[in-house]
């Protein structure tokens, strides 16, 4: 699952294999997918356009878990240990499919009966400019010295980055809906956190940082991310202007 999620920025591109004929429309290309998440049946990629744009790019497996109350259990519980996410939505569509966020990406269960079971697919969207929402790249600008806006690192980067900060004396957990972080009164940084699956630039990490200095107060905020860059370089502009708003 892991590895179809981080082919989704380049909308499955290595994963992608011969067109399925019987299944092309003048909206919609079927491909079959050429990787199968551990537990499911057949996989496909299918490229949905409107008005001749792209606006989609789904990865779709069919019989990821028995149809039933018991399968879904399963599936959601599976996804949970494997990506931490853990909300789901129940769509209006009569067949009790649902869906849920990871960073810009959107993931799918649907339900097939018997025969085709609950389908696990992973959704890729494109903004307004034609870019793949959920990209490390998406927003990525060169400045006048050669340095990229978006340099990211991986999800497992991400990972033991925060654990790193947990493992310091001094940290103490904290949780809400959208961060999972540490504070820390002993050591620096004095905050770090990561982004939760709901949040738009997930997979990423902030950093903030206090440090007196010849009797002044200084505050920091720096981060690192593997999701979508213009979502995380938005993250990144609150918790900066959070600081400059300090004492004021």
């Amino acid at each position: 699952m892991r590895q179809v999620i981080e082919a989704a920025p380049t909308e499955f591109s290595a994963l992608k294999g011969s067109s399925i004929s019987d299944m092309q429309s003048a909206s919609l290309l079927v491909f079959h997918g050429l990787k199968h998440i551990e537990g499911t049946g057949e996989c496909a990629i299918g490229e949905q356009t409107s008005e001749g744009r792209r606006f989609s790019t789904s990865y779709t497996c069919a019989n990821a878990a028995p149809d039933s109350a018991v399968g879904m259990a399963s599936l959601t519980e599976r996804l949970r240990t494997c990506l931490d996410v853990t909300e789901w939505t129940e769509q209006q569509d009569g067949r009790g499919a649902r869906s849920a966020q990871y960073g810009l990406l959107r993931l799918s269960i649907t339900r097939n009966g018997a025969d085709g079971g609950l389908a696990l697919g992973v959704e890729s969207f494109r903004d307004e400019h034609g870019e793949v929402m959920g990209s490390p790249m998406r927003g990525d600008a060169v400045n006048s010295t050669g340095v990229h806006r978006c340099i990211p690192r991986s999800p497992e980067d991400i990972t033991s980055m925060i654990a790193s900060y947990a493992a310091l004396p001094g940290a103490e957990r904290f949780e809400d809906r959208q961060f999972v972080g540490y504070r820390n009164r002993t050591s620096h940084p004095t905050i770090a956190f990561v982004t939760k699956p709901t949040h738009p630039a997930h997979p990423a990490l902030i950093v903030r940082d206090v440090t007196q200095r010849d009797g002044s107060t200084f505050l920091s905020a720096e981060g690192d991310f593997a999701g979508d860059c213009q979502a995380f370089q938005e993250l990144l502009q609150q918790v900066i202007e959070m600081n400059q708003n300090v004492g004021h």
